[in-house]
């Protein structure tokens, strides 16, 4: 967890009012923490063409919430369109391991 975070999670964490400490995270930390449990590994679960995805992704964000970045600037509709499909079914894939653990929702 980079320091500023941690700050703000120990500030949040002393006046009972923080989440979770992954929340804290960047998207980028979030995937790189994924990556390297078992989970991101198990072939069966997720394979490379899924982690090429969760990469590409991750670096669509930038384009997306950058207040300065336009998504036009930086990919063509149809990639903009692929970006968005491939992380629906990322999420969705996500979701199905979640459960597959024994997660509810």
């Amino acid at each position: 967890m980079r320091p500023e975070m941690k700050r703000r999670y120990m500030q949040a964490h002393q006046i009972n009012s923080e989440a979770h400490p992954v929340e804290y995270l960047y998207l980028g930390e979030l995937v790189k923490l994924f990556l390297a449990t078992s989970y991101g590994k198990e072939e069966h679960m997720w394979d490379d063409r899924s982690v090429q995805r969760l990469i590409a992704v991750q670096k669509f964000r930038n384009s997306v919430m950058h207040p300065a970045s336009s998504i036009a600037a930086t990919v063509s509709p149809t990639q903009a369109a692929e970006l968005a499909s491939s992380a629906e079914d990322i999420a969705e894939q996500l979701r199905k391991m979640v459960l597959g653990l024994g997660g509810q929702q």
